[in-house]
């Protein structure tokens, strides 16, 4: 697993993966785009049929959020989650902050009882 993972560029150090014939060091950096790259990962190669091993015949691979989480954001005193917009090269700012503000105000209309949106920073308006 370790070759395999180190052809992926992963270079991050995340744990150990263990089942009762393998333990395998985890080291992800974001190079995967979707669960199924990772199900296809090729851990070993059988040296007497050939048959490639793959992250999918040993594991379930699933996204999930980690309960309890590592670290906590907090804002204005309150469990919060933060999303940040970043521009692509090129585009322009003002534009970009109109559209991502037009898109909040959907999203918080139909946010539930008890749950706000609050923007922290908004880069647009400095420029605007």
């Amino acid at each position: 697993m370790m070759q395999a993972l180190q052809m992926r560029n992963l270079k991050i150090p995340a744990g150990a993966v263990r089942s009762d014939r393998y333990a395998f060091r985890v080291e992800p950096s974001g190079a995967y785009r979707s669960l199924r790259e990772i199900e296809d990962t090729i851990l070993d190669v059988s040296k007497e049929t050939g048959q490639p091993l793959h992250v999918r015949d040993l594991f379930s691979v699933r996204r999930s959020p980690k309960d309890p989480p590592d670290t906590k954001l907090l804002a204005s005193g309150r469990d919060a989650v933060a999303l940040g917009v970043v521009m692509r090269k090129g585009q322009n700012v003002v534009e970009l902050g109109k559209q991502v503000r037009a898109v909040a105000e959907r999203f918080r209309a139909r946010l539930p009882a008890g749950l706000s949106l609050e923007v922290l920073h908004d880069s647009p308006r400095q420029v605007d």
